[in-house]
């Protein structure tokens, strides 16, 4: 359900997801996922026929888009979802250089 997808993004990447234009008892079986400001998607996730869009941000002419589209909306925070590539190329680059000594710095805004 788009109530249980928010509860484990909330745990996995430590953020509050807010849910837009969807019943957290919604089953989700497509999911359309755009990181950090990826609400100007909306469009596309419906034409990909996604139930619901994974995104960091939701500005109001997207919400009302889609609520007039009829998707659903999961707002994860934008530093939550922006950080998820830094940490997966951190993984790639410690592979590549293991000599490297590194450290990851992790200052969640809550935004």
């Amino acid at each position: 359900s788009a109530g249980e997808l928010a509860a484990l993004l909330d745990e996995r990447l430590e953020t509050k997801c807010r849910l837009y234009n969807v019943d957290a008892e919604r089953k989700v079986g497509r999911v359309a996922i755009v990181s950090g400001m990826g609400d100007s998607a909306v469009s596309e996730a419906v034409a990909r026929k996604a139930d619901v869009l994974i995104t960091g941000e939701l500005r109001h002419q997207y919400g009302l888009l889609a609520q007039e589209l009829g998707v659903g909306v999961i707002v994860a925070g934008h530093y939550a979802t922006e950080t998820l590539g830094l940490m997966a190329l951190k993984d790639k680059v410690k592979l590549r250089f293991p000599e490297l000594d590194y450290f990851w710095l992790n200052v969640p805004t809550g935004l």
